[in-house]
């Protein structure tokens, strides 16, 4: 049999975060969610174009609600019409948008459909 193995110690010291670090998860958090937020909105907008004669027209976020309650945080840029639309969310200082139908979710800005 062997004999007693030697205890070994391992130091674990103490790195506080620095706030450049700690900018820095909270730009990307803040991004995450304003993407997350759009991406969320996007099955509710084409259900309203679904069930609309008028493809988007008329479409706010209270009517967007209607289809999911969970959708929050977006707002439309311009008037969506009968073909397109401009969705944009905001977390802190991060935006995300979406010109859609076709459009990818996108840091650039669309202005509107």
């Amino acid at each position: 049999m062997a004999g007693p193995r030697p205890i070994r110690t391992v130091s674990h010291r103490y790195r506080p975060c620095t706030e450049g670090a700690l900018t820095h998860v909270r730009h990307s958090e803040a991004a995450s969610a304003a993407k997350a937020n759009v991406r969320a909105a996007v099955p509710g907008i084409e259900a309203y174009n679904a069930d609309n004669s008028a493809g988007y027209t008329g479409l706010t976020l209270a009517k967007l609600t209607a289809y999911d309650q969970g959708i929050k945080n977006v707002v439309f840029l311009g008037s969506p019409n009968t073909t397109s639309y401009c969705v944009k969310s905001t977390v802190g200082t991060k935006s995300w948008y979406k010109q859609g139908p076709g459009g990818d979710i996108t840091t650039n800005a669309c202005t509107g459909p």
